[in-house]
């Protein structure tokens, strides 16, 4: 979770109009963002089909 949670605060420092679906917080930020951040930090998942 901490890591996590320290990813967040880079991508809201850096894309505050982001939206960011994360493993341990869900879903965060406009449901209408133009870009979306997936984010896992512990996982060795590589493949992502985001439609």
């Amino acid at each position: 979770m901490e890591a996590e949670k320290s990813i967040l605060g880079v991508i809201r420092a850096a894309r505050p109009d982001d939206a960011v679906l994360g493993e341990e917080g869900g879903q965060q930020g406009a449901p209408g963002a133009v870009r979306q951040w997936l984010v896992d930090p512990l996982c060795g998942t590589l493949n992502y089909n985001v439609r």
